[in-house]
């Protein structure tokens, strides 16, 4: 299994509230929908052994049994809010969703089964911009729920290293309840300074922050980040892509890059004399399925889109 997680920055920001075995879960759940060879529909069953769980969390075989036992016990009634553009009037909406439409552990084969609700499955396949990318290690880890979401809120600006997020946002998209470390101090002391402890101790960047006050109530918190210096090395090695894609793949960016109106660039370069625009895509899409073609048409697949897998 690979260790990359990718999110819709949609899903980044969104609230909700899993427990650390929950969170977990749902991590890998997401890594393996995305390695899956057929397109993930609202049917696909998933599956998530106990194995799994052990050699991504380094924990021990009967506490990774328990831990997925413990996440069956209740994900199926958690939810998230979460903003997305409505496809009819193109205005921004707030919804909210389950994360999975069922879920189950099989005691005998030491894993869990589930399927993920219809409307999170286009927030982590097939996103094409805006979205969040990290590696599974760097959170597992943290014990903190809130170590986990914090990171994943501040790794979607890594591009800036700058997070400045109101405390009523931060408490929303971190899923506590109003009533929850509702005095600053508790708030500071119960999340934030645990939060930021277990960042800073194991993950690849080091974080602080400020508070801004409106009167005398601190209303913001301004986060800055740097990578720390011993991951800028190892980022710094470039990964070697699989050059692999799906036959659902194939045809979805062929599509792209034979599309004559918004790629031509491509269609200039490689179509062929007299060819037509669906001897084109037919061509380019069989082409696909050879990784050496993938290769080969590989800078311009990035640019219509496609995410890239890496080998370990």
């Amino acid at each position: 299994m690979s260790n990359i997680v990718y999110k819709d920055n949609n899903l980044v920001e969104a609230s909700y509230s899993l427990n650390l075995s929950e969170q977990r879960l749902i991590l890998i759940a997401i890594i393996a929908a995305r390695e899956i060879e057929k397109e993930l529909t609202s049917d696909t069953i998933l599956t998530i052994h106990a194995s799994e769980y052990m050699k991504q969390f380094n924990l021990g075989r009967q506490a990774s049994y328990e831990a997925l036992q413990s996440a069956c016990d209740n994900l199926f009634e958690r939810h998230l809010n979460y903003k997305a553009i409505d496809p009819v009037t193109g205005k921004i909406g707030v919804y909210k969703s389950r994360w999975v439409s069922k879920v189950g552990y099989v005691k005998e084969e030491g894993c869990v089964q589930l399927i993920f609700a219809p409307d999170i499955i286009p927030l982590f396949v097939k996103l094409e911009e805006k979205f969040t990318r990290y590696e599974l290690k760097q959170i597992s880890p943290l014990t903190s729920v809130y170590a986990i979401r914090l990171y994943e809120l501040l790794i979607r600006w890594r591009s800036t290293g700058k997070l400045y997020i109101s405390i009523d946002d931060l408490r929303s998209k971190l899923g506590l309840l109003e009533d929850e470390y509702k005095k600053m101090g508790d708030f500071k002391k119960r999340v934030l300074t645990v939060a930021i402890n277990q960042i800073n101790k194991f993950t690849d960047i080091t974080v602080s922050y400020i508070q801004k006050k409106e009167g005398r109530n601190i209303s913001e918190l301004h986060f800055m980040f740097d990578e720390k210096e011993q991951d800028k090395e190892t980022s710094s090695i470039p990964l070697e892509p699989t050059y692999k894609l799906t036959a659902k793949q194939c045809l979805f960016f062929a599509k792209k890059l034979c599309d004559i109106t918004n790629n031509p660039k491509f269609g200039n370069e490689f179509a062929y004399v007299g060819e037509t625009q669906e001897d084109f895509h037919e061509r380019i899409a069989s082409e696909l399925l050879d990784t050496q073609n993938v290769r080969k048409y590989f800078s311009s697949l990035l640019e219509v889109g496609y995410v890239a897998k890496y080998k370990k």
